[in-house]
């Protein structure tokens, strides 16, 4: 489904702006913002493609639907680490390679 497909791209494209946020050393408030809006963007993704699964009686709509949840359990956490930190560079690099 080409909206999934424009979709993806713009979800890797995030957190490759992680990563070059982190590599370039833009600091906790850049780092914080990408993942605000990957936190935001990600729930929006994941709920339209699991309606578009659904809605296309899609086999792996299942598996998909707990990919997504395991995604969103990780990014949780991190997160929440990431901001007890103080906004850690090193954890930032620690949560994109986790999530890519």
């Amino acid at each position: 489904v080409r909206a999934i497909d424009v979709q993806h791209k713009l979800l890797i494209e995030i957190i490759n702006d992680l990563g070059d946020a982190i590599a370039h050393g833009k600091g906790s408030a850049e780092i914080s913002r990408v993942l605000g809006f990957l936190k935001y963007y990600s729930s929006w993704h994941f709920e339209r493609e699991e309606e578009c699964m659904e809605r296309h009686r899609c086999a792996a709509a299942e598996v998909n639907k707990k990919a997504h949840c395991q995604f969103v359990m990780t990014f949780i956490a991190l997160e929440e680490e990431f901001r007890a930190s103080g906004g850690s560079p090193e954890l930032a690099l620690r949560m994109h390679r986790e999530l890519t």
